[in-house]
C-alpha cells in the first residue's frame, strides 16, 4: 500500500505531513512501534514509554515515514506525520 492510500484510509486527515520535496510516494508494508521492526518499508510511529521515548530513535531510522507528537529530525527523504497523539494514532 502507497504512504498516501494508508492515510487516507487512517483518518488522521487532522495530521501535519511533512513530504520532502522530490520523495516519491513510498510503498508501505510495515507499520510499528517498536524500532527492531523498522525497515524502508515501514512506517515508525514514535511512542512514548516507560523506559524509551520512541521520538529519540527517530533520527536514526532508515523508514519511509515517521509518526511523531513533537518535532524531529530525520533522516533525508523519509516523510514526517505529526499527531496530536501517536498512540491514539497507532
Amino acid at each position: 500500500m502507497r504512504l498516501s492510500e494508508l492515510l487516507s484510509a487512517s483518518g488522521l486527515s487532522g495530521a501535519l505531513v511533512v513530504t520532502p520535496p522530490g520523495a516519491p510516494d513510498p510503498e508501505v508494508r510495515v507499520v510499528t512501534r517498536d524500532s527492531r521492526e523498522a525497515a524502508s518499508d515501514a512506517v515508525f510511529v514514535a511512542v512514548r514509554g516507560a523506559r524509551v521515548d520512541g521520538h529519540t530513535l527517530a533520527p536514526g531510522l532508515d523508514v519511509a515515514a515517521v509518526v511523531v507528537e513533537r518535532e524531529v529530525v530525520v533522516r533525508p527523504g523519509v516523510v514526517v506525520i505529526r499527531v496530536g497523539d501517536a498512540r491514539a494514532a497507532l
